[in-house]
């Protein structure tokens, strides 16, 4: 993979000029070809974005790459038993 494809490759998803990568990433995730997305970053590296950025992921999304990734629940209980986001019974799982 050539670093210099995958930056164009993100640019395509930073239409509000953002500087976080880690937006482009997750926007790649909802939106990009996911064979693309995993053959830039890696199944290890995307399972640490996924994680930092659950609450970005729509729910489609975010079973698709809990699949995908192999992440279990206990690893997600572990994430958002902090975050008062998903800590709140009234929201729906």
């Amino acid at each position: 993979m050539d670093r210099k494809d995958i930056l164009r490759r993100e640019q395509k998803w930073n239409w509000d000029r953002r500087k976080d990568r880690e937006t482009l990433i997750v926007r790649r995730m909802e939106r990009d070809d996911p064979r693309l997305v995993l053959k830039d970053y890696g199944k290890e590296f995307l399972k640490e974005v996924y994680i930092r950025n659950l609450h970005y992921l729509d729910k489609v999304s975010a079973n698709f790459w809990k699949l995908v990734l192999g992440i279990t629940d206990e690893e997600i209980d572990r994430t958002t038993e902090k975050s008062l986001r998903f800590s709140i019974k009234i929201w729906d799982k």
